[in-house]
């Protein structure tokens, strides 16, 4: 991860760093989310994650942004508000899969888990703003897709059809992509 300059990693041998994913927000500031595995392989266990913020000249770390697993994806909108999610299924030098999986929102002061997936996969994130977000995966049981959507006050099922395409293609808001 030298070449990306991010400080958010330990320098112990037995920590190894991950950086799961880059994203912009609306104002075009970069924010990167990830975290690190104790112990090496798929022997590994996590060891927590956090989300840096560039700010033009480095990359700044927030103590306050910390979490207990590796956020693998992000969706930033704002400085106080930020999408992300932790746990799930993502690759290193071996492969992980981490449970269950949450879908988390900073408020610029503290996480909150909004959603709990459980056993998920390829999950992705993708926001407008605190009030309009969504999450996209698989159901690690029964390989059936989702989109949910949070509308503010609670989670939504996107209706899918059996091939897992939306049922009402006007219905559902930005476009997401893993």
């Amino acid at each position: 991860m030298a070449q990306f300059g991010l400080t958010m990693f330990p320098t112990d041998y037995a920590i190894q760093p991950i950086e799961l994913a880059i994203a912009a927000d609306q104002r075009g500031q970069l924010w990167a989310a990830g975290g690190w595995m104790r112990g090496y392989g798929e022997a590994g266990v996590p060891g927590g994650g956090t989300i840096e913020r560039w700010n033009g000249r480095r990359w700044e770390v927030s103590g306050s942004a910390a979490w207990k697993e590796p956020l693998t994806k992000v969706a930033p909108i704002a400085p106080d508000d930020a999408w992300a999610v932790a746990g799930g299924s993502f690759t290193t030098a071996g492969s992980y899969g981490l449970t269950p999986v949450q879908v988390l929102h900073w408020d610029g002061r503290a996480w909150k888990v909004e959603l709990s997936l459980g056993a998920a996969y390829t999950v992705a994130v993708a926001a407008r703003s605190a009030d309009d977000a969504y999450v996209v995966g698989g159901r690690s049981s029964t390989e059936q897709p989702f989109i949910d959507r949070w509308d503010g006050t609670r989670w939504r099922r996107v209706p899918l059809d059996p091939a897992g395409r939306v049922r009402r293609p006007g219905s559902v808001g930005p476009t997401v992509t893993s």
